[in-house]
């Protein structure tokens, strides 16, 4: 009986560790055609298993190169396997990128480097995307309740984010108040100089003179005839704010 049982596994075990070289290309390195973390190694037409780290996989674009292996979902594995997991922790895989073990912390993920977790920190207005492994912008990363879009005052930033891009919205309750969208996503409030109010149309603090919509906004204020544009630029000679914290130091 047992000798039957040999009979059965021994051929299957020969095929998972046979491979027949190319004959046009005897030495090299070549993927399996079965198992994607696994290659052969051929030098003169014989054939040696090798086997990339846990969450690497064999990368046929990088045959010729020193660092043959490459981040499983960096290469084609549809319809092969790959080996047992062998991470432990927050390291799913040995190698490989993951989030944070906190589902409430989406602006954090691990790097994990032979089972060693480095935690790093993606830039403000991002969260970590799971499916593409990178930071990304929130309402494309779809991290549940960590992509619900920030509320300042009633206001939501309606873009979508882009880094460096802080765009202006009018704050409809007060002529002088607007909202910044820092980064395209996250709402801070903000407030026009005095002397100044925000213009809808050039989405900017301008001198209260030029902004006809508000243009009784100051008509009862102490300081309104120190309110000059003698420069012509728009904007209030003196920022007044500023000067009065000057005078308490």
């Amino acid at each position: 009986m047992r000798l039957l049982a040999l009979l059965i596994v021994c051929p299957a075990a020969l095929a998972a560790n046979s491979f027949k070289c190319p004959s046009q290309d005897t030495t090299g390195y070549f993927p399996d055609p079965d198992q994607c973390d696994k290659y052969w190694d051929c030098l003169d037409g014989n054939a040696q298993a090798r086997y990339c780290a846990d969450g690497l996989a064999f990368n046929p674009r990088r045959r010729r190169t020193a660092e043959l292996c490459s981040y499983e979902w960096q290469v084609d594995c549809e319809g092969k396997v790959l080996q047992a997991p062998q991470g432990t922790g927050v390291c799913e895989r040995k190698n490989g990128y993951y989030p944070h073990e906190d589902p409430d912390v989406c602006t954090s993920y691990y790097i994990c480097n032979d089972n060693n977790p480095e935690l790093n920190n993606c830039s403000p207005g991002t969260h970590y995307n799971i499916a593409k492994r990178v930071c990304d912008w929130k309402e494309v990363a779809q991290r549940g309740a960590c992509g619900v879009k920030q509320v300042v005052d009633g206001f939501t930033c309606p873009g979508v984010g882009k880094e460096g891009h802080h765009p202006r919205y009018t704050d409809e309750r007060d002529c002088r108040a607007f909202f910044v969208c820092l980064n395209g996503v996250t709402p801070q409030n903000a407030n026009c100089p005095l002397g100044e109010l925000f213009d809808d149309v050039a989405l900017d603090c301008k001198f209260y003179a030029l902004v006809s919509s508000c243009v009784d906004y100051y008509k009862e204020h102490p300081l309104l005839k120190q309110f000059v544009d003698e420069d012509g630029d728009g904007k209030v000679d003196v920022n007044f704010e500023l000067a009065q914290y000057s005078q308490n130091f």
